[in-house]
């Protein structure tokens, strides 16, 4: 009796290895314990399944500013999942935030993300699915903007008053906040000279669409100048070659109930360009002597201070007609300073004799009247004929 080989479909366990081709029978078996002389072998193929990959396309996440309009180029994602170096060429993204409109209170906003074309790969190889991104809203900024405004020191704070800016969407204050808009000032009657801010407030954001700052103009916005205070000198009168009385006064023009002595420095004092024998007339009386302290106050002179001494005639002045008449005929403009041209020749002085303070002219004897030293000559010599070598005398020509 012979043996036969045996036919099967060979799935022997100790076969070392088997050829496979995808959709083609398999052949030459090997290996193992087996003989293949042992075994008539038929070979069946099978069936090799390519299932698609996973792809995973994300749309970025972005950010904009309340009342700025988003627009998609298409690029904004990231893929994850493709093979043999493939790429996506598009997506289609959308979001409800990208439009001027959308506020800040429903933020942050999904960015949807659809429709993958182009690129090298073959939507039909993978099995995709799209991840939303997140669109941010941050709020604009509204700014206060103070008027500029000035008052002197110690006066009340005028009416504060502004505007705000910065509005979106042709959006106004009474349609996008809440509050009432104010503006006001750390600065008070007794705030010293100097610029002080002012800074808008009372606002709220509907819809947290917007945060509020201060314009930079806002913090030097109030000028505060300094007040005047006036030297006022009292009336004071005199007989034309007797000395000059103690000049008195006093200071107006005090803020916040302040005085001499808290809001100045120095000393008060008032003086006169009257001399001793001035000619009869109306002088000033000047104030001086005082500075404010932080610069809060100027100084001026009460308009009455400029005719606040009359020096009056004087009877027992002998010499007064004469001197009069001599410096009325060398001060041509009646302002009490020797002009360049004397008076008419025919009724000027024919000599006037000054010893030892120099004399002007052709004549070294006979000084001219333009000359101050001689009207100072002549107006110590108006009481005394015989005063410091000087002396004066009048003759016809």
């Amino acid at each position: 009796m012979s043996w036969l080989p045996t036919a099967a479909v060979f799935t022997a366990p100790s076969l070392a290895s088997v050829t496979l081709v995808t959709l083609s029978p398999a052949s030459s078996a090997t290996g193992g314990t087996f003989d293949v002389a042992n075994y008539l072998i038929s070979y069946a193929g099978g069936l090799l399944t390519v299932n698609p990959a996973a792809l995973t396309i994300t749309a970025d996440s972005t950010s904009k500013t309340y009342g700025q309009t988003v627009t998609f180029a298409g690029s904004e994602f990231s893929a994850l999942g493709l093979q043999n170096g493939e790429s996506v060429g598009s997506v289609t993204l959308a979001s409800a935030g990208s439009v001027a409109a959308a506020n800040v209170a429903g933020s942050p906003y999904a960015i949807t993300a659809a429709n993958a074309i182009g690129g090298t790969f073959d939507a039909a190889n993978y099995l995709i699915s799209y991840a939303d991104g997140a669109l941010t809203v941050n709020p604009a900024t509204l700014t206060y903007l103070a008027d500029p405004k000035s008052r002197l020191y110690g006066d009340a704070n005028p009416a504060l008053t502004g505007s705000v800016a910065g509005f979106q969407n042709g959006e106004t204050l009474t349609g996008a906040t809440t509050g009432t808009l104010a503006f006001t000032t750390a600065a008070t009657a007794t705030s010293n000279v100097g610029s002080y801010a002012i800074t808008g407030s009372g606002l709220a954001s509907i819809n947290g669409n917007y945060i509020f700052t201060q314009a930079a103009a806002n913090a030097t916005a109030l000028t505060v100048s300094p007040a005047t205070l006036t030297y006022l000198a009292d009336p004071a009168s005199r007989l034309f070659g007797v000395p000059n009385p103690a000049y008195t006064g006093q200071v107006t023009g005090f803020k916040n109930g302040e005085t001499v002595a808290g809001a100045t420095t120095g000393t008060l004092a008032f003086t006169s360009p009257a001399l001793t024998f001035s000619l009869p007339g109306t002088y000033a009386i000047n104030g001086a002597g005082l500075a404010a302290n932080s610069g809060n106050y100027v100084f001026a002179q009460d308009p009455s201070n400029a005719t606040a001494l009359t020096v009056l005639d004087n009877p027992n002045a002998l010499p007064l007609t004469t001197l009069q008449t001599v410096l009325k005929e060398g001060d041509l403009g009646g302002d009490g300073v020797f002009d360049q041209v004397e008076g008419a020749p025919a009724a000027r002085p024919s000599e006037l004799d000054v010893g030892g303070i120099g004399t002007l002219g052709e004549d070294p004897d006979d000084a001219k009247l333009s000359d101050p030293r001689t009207k100072q000559c002549l107006l110590k010599a108006a009481n005394v004929p015989q005063h410091g070598g000087c002396e004066t005398r009048t003759t016809a020509r």
